[in-house]
């Protein structure tokens, strides 16, 4: 008999991110390249862009596009998503425009998150929010909560939505 049942408590990857800030917030979090942040300055960041997010109508299971290569604004832009509230949609902008273009038409998110150099990729008509250029410093860097959201976040809200690479046919999410 083949017994895997595992009770597993009922919380949200933000929540888990934002508990991590708080227990470790000392230690480092990230690292890319010569950038090194602690859980606290990691927290910050993401809290800003997750509220600047909230602000625009991001919350419970609305999808955004993540158009940026592998960098610490990745990985803060996905993580403000889910703190949103959201679900974020990885954009590989390195991909052929047309490919780029079916994940955005597919999955219609309401905005997609990039960066400068990468704005030209993507279709006319999106709503695109150029992350190197975006100014959140006004914003709180404390703990996103329900209160701070457009509607609650529960554990069977969506967090992310991931595309196949198609190579049976066209991708889907």
């Amino acid at each position: 008999m083949n017994v895997t049942d595992r009770w597993v408590e009922d919380v949200t990857l933000a929540d888990l991110v934002a508990a991590s800030v708080e227990v470790s917030s000392g230690r480092v979090a990230v690292v890319f390249g010569d950038v090194v942040l602690t859980y606290a300055e990691f927290g910050v960041r993401v809290n800003r862009l997750a509220r600047w997010l909230i602000g625009r109508g991001v919350g419970p299971d609305v999808l955004v596009g993540l158009a940026v290569e592998r960098s610490v604004e990745m990985i803060v832009a996905m993580h403000a998503v889910v703190a949103a509230g959201g679900a974020y949609v990885p954009i590989d902008p390195e991909l052929p425009v047309e490919r780029i273009g079916f994940v955005v038409e597919s999955a219609a998110p309401q905005l997609v998150l990039t960066v400068s150099a990468f704005v030209g990729v993507l279709p006319v008509g999106v709503d695109v929010v150029v992350l190197d250029g975006l100014d959140v410093g006004g914003l709180s860097g404390g703990p996103v909560s329900d209160g701070d959201r457009v509607a609650p976040l529960r554990s069977g809200n969506a967090a992310y939505v991931m595309f196949t690479s198609g190579s049976t046919g066209r991708p889907k999410g």
